[in-house]
């Protein structure tokens, strides 16, 4: 039986600088075309 996140668990789980720092450095990599995307 799957489990069931509630946005309370997400909440406490996620670390929102750290999601927002993640994401800022994977689009500098991509602009420095530094990031390989894998074929689909």
């Amino acid at each position: 039986m799957p489990h069931l996140l509630t946005r309370a668990d997400v909440e406490d789980l996620l670390d929102f600088g750290g999601a927002i720092a993640c994401l800022e450095g994977a689009f500098q990599d991509q602009a420095r075309a530094s990031l390989t995307d894998p074929l689909r």
